[in-house]
């Protein structure tokens, strides 16, 4: 064997796997992006007092997709307006209850790592109806179902009113958190009516950055490969 031209041979290749990696280092880096990872558990109602009756379209409505359109992902759709109850949830409270009286209650099924509320206003054609939205509300995180020791509350926060028209997400960011169990705590809506509340859609998410070191892992590949072939060498 002859080992001079084994050994020039392999110098050749540790050539290749430096040049390699300098040209990997010399390009642009791009900015991280947001793949969010959306979470749509159908919410539970519980009322502080008195009771709800669903008067128009169904509370799944407001988890399951139904009315957003376009491309993107779900945070970034539209949500249609019009009258087609499949796409709505709207409903009359009794009892005395008002809507400071509503819950809107979710269960991921295990514990989770958020930081966005994406909510979608009642958005019906009729803009009397859109009243009935979601104006004034608290968010609540918590790793029991009785939210009796939440472990994250937000400022009393404020979703603008609903149009007759196709409308998309407000999105209300809040540090990360892990919990198992989130609530809307519903403080008001926007109209003079307070025997009733509806709403479009809503989804969690976590916004979780792209890594921007592909580049990066495929150069430091090169260099452990190169690393490697320099202690066989020696």
């Amino acid at each position: 064997m002859n080992t001079t031209t084994t050994f020039k041979s392999l110098s050749g290749v540790g050539v290749v796997f430096a040049s390699t990696v300098s040209a990997i280092a010399s390009l642009t880096v791009l900015p991280a992006q947001a793949l969010p990872i959306i979470y749509n558990p159908t919410p539970t109602v519980t009322m502080n007092t008195g009771s709800f009756t669903t008067n128009f379209g169904a509370l799944v409505n407001t988890a399951n997709g139904n009315g957003l359109t376009g491309s993107g992902n779900d945070l970034q759709k539209l949500h249609v307006g019009g009258a087609d109850p499949a796409n709505f949830w709207s409903a009359e409270l009794s009892g005395g209850a008002t809507p400071a009286d509503v819950n809107l209650d979710f269960d991921f099924g295990s514990s989770v790592f958020l930081d966005t509320l994406a909510l979608w206003n009642y958005n019906v054609f009729d803009t009397i109806a859109t009243d009935r939205g979601i104006k004034d509300f608290k968010l609540i995180f918590s790793d029991d179902s009785n939210f009796s020791s939440p472990v994250y509350t937000s400022d009393t926060l404020t979703l603008p009113e609903g149009t007759a028209t196709p409308i998309s997400a407000t999105n209300f960011s809040f540090p990360v958190i892990k919990a198992r169990y989130a609530r809307i705590d519903v403080a008001s809506t926007w109209g003079p009516t307070p025997g009733v509340i509806g709403l479009s859609e809503v989804r969690f998410a976590q916004q979780v950055p792209e890594p921007s070191s592909g580049l990066g892992l495929l150069a430091l590949g090169l260099l452990g490969a190169g690393a490697a072939l320099k202690r066989h060498l020696n």
